[in-house]
């Protein structure tokens, strides 16, 4: 699941809203993409920036 989709369901009133609460080290911004290979997860790919 891309960043931008976890973010929105970790916003008040959502499903995930205490993802970010319960561990500092989380931080949830858009930019973050899964990389898959045979269906499982292998790594990400995580970019920044301003548009």
């Amino acid at each position: 699941m891309p960043t931008k989709d976890l973010a929105a369901l970790a916003k008040e009133g959502e499903a995930l809203m205490a993802i970010q609460a319960n561990d500092d080290k989380i931080t949830l911004v858009a930019g973050g993409y899964p990389l898959f290979a045979n269906g499982k997860i292998i790594g990400g790919i995580g970019v920044g920036g301003r548009q």
